[in-house]
């Protein structure tokens, strides 16, 4: 790999590689993003945190909450994959929306709006529109490990639902499948729920869904689409998903 773009801000170290032709983001040695925009199904997490939009009707995911952007790739994925009428990420890492907007891509794109904000809090506070998909990948280093900023408990969960549509998805990255499993079982609405993961990452996408949902139209719906737009081929995201009721 070869560093395209460095720099050390407030004692935080920020790196920019290239992998092929795919841009990778390091803050302090952790991975936190990998894009090309040529394929944008890179086979890492930052997929899982995007095709559980599949499960939904196709055009039921008009509004589209992330927590969490890293590089932003989950966003570009889901722009092609559902494309929203407006999808709102939060950010607490201003040096991340810079890299987002200067090298992956991200300034100009239509019906996204970026906010430089804690994510917790502006959940917190939120009274707006409901979405129909919030995503949560908050995550911060710790010795170099990445853990979440916030426990996915009754009282998070909670103040989700209220930023969520009635019949809306929700779409949370967990460290490893002992902490999704623990979310799973708190009490709530939910009529489908999902792990999702990869064989090279312990990580375990947990999909949280208030319809019936069919595990197999992720794979359907990525065939069908990879057919119109080359950048959705699929070959190298080789997911598990295992259905928890």
């Amino acid at each position: 790999m070869t560093t395209l773009w460095q720099r050390n801000v407030k004692g935080q170290n920020y790196e920019v590689r290239s992998a092929g032709q795919s841009l990778r983001l390091y803050t302090n040695g952790v991975f936190h993003t990998q894009f090309n925009r040529k394929r944008l199904l890179s086979g890492g997490v930052w997929d899982l945190l995007a095709v559980p939009a599949l499960l939904h009707p196709e055009r039921s995911i008009r509004r589209v909450l992330v927590l969490g952007l890293g590089g932003g790739a989950a966003i570009h994925l889901i722009k092609a994959l559902v494309n929203p009428e407006a999808l709102v990420g939060v950010e607490l890492n201003p040096v991340h929306v810079q890299i987002m907007n200067r090298i992956f891509g991200m300034k100009g794109v239509g019906g996204v709006e970026i906010v430089v904000a804690d994510a917790i809090r502006f959940v917190k506070a939120y009274e707006g529109e409901k979405f129909d998909l919030i995503v949560d990948d908050l995550f911060f280093e710790a010795n170099g490990e990445p853990q979440r900023a916030i426990e996915a408990d009754a009282a998070w969960l909670k103040a989700l639902l209220a930023c969520l549509q009635p019949r809306g998805l929700l779409v949370m990255n967990f460290v490893d499948k002992k902490d999704f499993k623990r979310a799973a079982h708190l009490k709530a609405p939910w009529r489908s729920v999902f792990a999702l993961t990869l064989p090279a990452y312990e990580n375990c996408v947990g999909v949280f869904s208030r319809r019936h949902c069919d595990g197999g139209e992720i794979r359907r719906s990525l065939q069908r689409l990879s057919k119109t737009d080359k950048r959705l081929s699929h070959h190298g995201l080789r997911f598990r998903l295992q259905k928890v009721f």
